[in-house]
């Protein structure tokens, strides 16, 4: 998506329905009341594979960054890969198939390492190698609302970071976790 590069502040990259076989990284950031936002037209109808990357979404180094309704699948690593960013959603996306089921190979679904200020809102991730959601590396501030993690290798991890959302600590698996 040429738009990743381009799109700034307060601007939002609605994505047509169809399959886009490439990775997607964030290019800027957006700031406190605009964020970047990238939006699915259709919830569900857009599906990103990572072919060209290894990860559908890569936000590195990003702020006020969303990511809204996409379908990633069969990714190498991550599916959506968030890194040393704050003030970043993911929602009501679905990730399924990353990695490979071989030792080394393995990834998580949606991954969030030293990020502070997310929220991970109606999201699915099922079928990974790994964990369906995983926050370390000194996360803060994570919250997660209404999301399902099902049929993953390893369900839920979360190494410091993650808040069901009523702030009273880090136990996922009373998201939904199966």
């Amino acid at each position: 998506m040429a738009a990743a590069l381009a799109a700034g502040s307060g601007q939002t990259v609605l994505v047509a329905a169809g399959t886009y076989a490439e990775q997607v990284t964030v290019a800027n950031s957006g700031s406190a009341g605009s964020p970047v936002i990238f939006q699915a037209a259709s919830p569900g109808a857009v599906t990103v594979t990572g072919a060209g990357g290894t990860h559908g979404f890569v936000i590195t180094g990003r702020s006020f960054v969303t990511i809204d309704g996409f379908t990633v699948t069969g990714t190498s690593r991550e599916g959506i890969y968030v890194s040393a960013s704050d003030h970043v959603t993911v929602s009501n996306s679905t990730v399924t198939g990353s990695g490979h089921r071989v030792a080394g190979q393995n990834a998580a679904g949606i991954e969030l390492v030293g990020v502070s200020t997310a929220l991970i809102s109606g999201d699915r991730s099922d079928n990974n190698s790994l964990y369906g959601f995983h926050v370390g590396g000194s996360s803060s501030g994570v919250v997660f609302r209404s999301d399902e993690a099902s049929s993953n290798a390893e369900g839920w991890g979360a190494q410091g970071g993650g808040d069901r959302g009523d702030g009273s600590g880090h136990d996922c698996a009373e998201l939904g976790a199966a």
